[in-house]
């Protein structure tokens, strides 16, 4: 399941994933920076919560959900193929 937490538009907003029935929550904040003329920074923060379990186990707990599965949905995939792509290329795209 996922909920919209906060919006503020053109600059970010922030949902929290959630399998039905489970505590554990994956939040996640998507970022709109301007710069330099008409080009946009785009950042995305990741933070589990997990009840009852220490601060270090949800950032593991993230790590290994970022690892085993949001890099592995093909947005995220294009978006790395994307930024290979800059950092090797002769010409700024």
């Amino acid at each position: 399941m996922e909920n919209m937490l906060d919006m503020l538009p053109y600059k970010y907003f922030s949902v929290s994933h959630a399998p039905v029935g489970f505590p554990t929550a994956l939040f996640i904040t998507y970022r709109f920076q301007q710069v330099e003329g008409s080009k946009t920074h785009f950042m995305l923060t990741f933070k589990a919560k997990v009840p009852y379990a220490p601060e270090w186990f949800q950032k593991q707990f993230c790590l290994f959900i970022l690892r085993t599965q949001v890099f592995k949905l093909g947005r995220l995939e294009s978006i790395n193929e994307l930024i290979k792509k800059a950092n090797t290329s002769p010409v700024p795209i």
